[in-house]
């Protein structure tokens, strides 16, 4: 997965079916979680491209995301893969609670993520969109959302910040 809140793109999907790791079928889940990481790595060189890109941020609950990194370090070692080898400083290692596409947003409040990516296009909209939950919460009749409401908040000059799905901004076009 790639970009941020209104520029997100799933660029890869990589589900593999990882059994228990207790008991006699430890084997398999090994083999599992090998070919799970093997077919990340491939995924990860495909599509991240260190040129553009700021910072890769590896998140999971658990230990998995460890497991990974560490996985991706001695690949790139014993198979002399140049581009994560002299960008290893830019692969950042994050907690989340799940590894479903809705932990995107505990990934970017991590502070060594927002470090890195702070003076981004997607750091300012992960600003834009915590100030309009923030006033959402705690101002609710500042917040208007709608075509009609905005409309009339535009008429009134009342738009500090206006924010566009992609759906609705595909529609405009």
């Amino acid at each position: 997965m790639t970009g941020v809140l209104g520029v997100t793109i799933t660029r890869s999907r990589i589900e593999t079916s990882i059994p228990r790791k207790h008991g006699p079928a430890i084997a398999g889940y090994e083999t599992a979680l090998k070919k799970f990481f093997e077919n990340v790595l491939q995924a990860f060189l495909k599509y991240v491209d260190f040129g553009v890109v700021r910072c890769a941020v590896i998140a999971s609950p658990g230990f998995t995301k460890d497991q990974f990194h560490r996985h991706l370090l001695l690949e790139a070692e014993r198979r002399q893969l140049r581009p994560i080898i002299e960008n290893k400083s830019r692969i950042v290692l994050v907690h989340t609670t799940s590894g479903y596409k809705h932990s995107l947003r505990e990934v970017l409040d991590a502070p060594n993520v927002m470090n890195l990516i702070k003076d981004t296009k997607a750091a300012q909209e992960v600003r834009a969109l915590k100030d309009f939950f923030n006033m959402l919460s705690n101002d609710p009749d500042r917040a208007c959302y709608g075509p009609k409401h905005v409309e009339v908040a535009h008429e009134r000059l009342a738009i500090q910040t206006l924010l566009l799905t992609d759906d609705l901004f595909r529609l405009a076009l």
